[in-house]
């Protein structure tokens, strides 16, 4: 059967289409999205109206507590507003991964954003679990889109303070304040980029990162303690390598251990899969990517669902 040709009406009519299709994909994309994030939301009982405590053994980062203390006094439920911190981060996230991959034809643009933004892995750990992940990888690749338009150094003299750099700093030390598993993935940030012209900089701003780190938890412990604590501000950086995020004690088991290091990495590594796939595609990079997503997505689900 012979295909029929568009009428002159019919393109002028398509034309906007065309001209907006990754918008409204977009759009679209964002509005859906959304609608599964409040469907997380309608899971909690409408009893709920206590706050958040710090966990038993103060397993996550005192900055994180703290952000979560502040975040009681909205004017909203609690446990919502804790919920919709990460949850609303995976839209910026998505946002950054797609500028990071961007590509010539904006509907391709578009496409990315609509398979990273419904990754389970992204769901799972952001709006279902309420961590804080996803808004410290967001802060993470921030600044490591930032760090991409500096310029080299090739003596310390030539690294000189900018508004740039110190914008960096702060991104990626307030990532890895709120997810200390980020910063080990800072590092591998800096690997990847080991001949890069601007080398020496990020060696200088990475280290000046971790410091900053280190003084967020440590005054985020004196905002809620009121005392000063050196070590259990160097405590809050590594304590998910060996402590039960649930009980607050440490692993019952080499098995346990391992697996609450899986799931403490997952996340991060099914990120910079699909980062490393998007950039340069190989069937190889994608079966890893892909990969590393169901493979969070199962370890994240059997935890939480169990």
């Amino acid at each position: 059967m012979k295909k029929r040709d568009l009428t002159a009406l019919e393109r002028e009519l398509l034309k906007p289409v065309d001209k907006y299709l990754p918008v409204i994909i977009v759009i679209v994309v964002t509005i859906m999205s959304l609608f599964l994030r409040k469907i997380a939301i309608w899971w909690n009982y409408s009893e709920i109206i206590s706050g958040f405590d710090r966990h038993v053994g103060h397993v996550e980062s005192a900055f994180r507590y703290m952000t979560v203390f502040w975040a009681e006094h909205l004017p909203f439920l609690p446990v919502h507003t804790v919920k919709w911190m990460s949850g609303l981060a995976d839209f910026g996230l998505a946002a950054l991964v797609t500028l990071l991959l961007r590509r010539e034809d904006k509907t391709k643009n578009a496409l990315l954003y609509t398979v990273f933004l419904f990754s389970p892995v992204l769901y799972l750990r952001g709006i279902i679990w309420a961590q804080p992940d996803s808004p410290g990888m967001a802060f993470l690749l921030l600044a490591f889109w930032l760090s991409q338009k500096q310029t080299g150094c090739t003596a310390p003299s030539d690294c000189r303070l900018s508004l740039r750099g110190c914008a960096c700093v702060c991104f990626a030390a307030v990532g890895c304040a709120l997810a200390p598993v980020l910063l080990p993935v800072m590092l591998l940030f800096l690997l990847f980029r080991r001949k890069a012209d601007n080398r020496r900089m990020l060696c200088y701003q990475t280290i000046a990162a971790f410091f900053l780190t280190w003084l967020l938890q440590l005054f985020s412990l004196l905002l809620l303690d009121g005392k000063w604590e050196l070590s259990e501000s160097i405590l809050c950086c590594v304590r998910y390598l060996y402590t039960d995020p649930v009980t607050g004690t440490g692993f019952s088991s080499v098995a346990d251990g391992l697996t609450g290091l899986a799931r403490a990495i997952a996340f991060p590594a099914s990120v910079i899969s699909f980062i490393r796939a998007g950039r340069k595609p190989t069937g190889r990079k994608i079966a890893l990517a892909c990969a590393i997503q169901i493979a969070a997505a199962i370890l994240y689900s059997s935890f939480l669902f169990s």
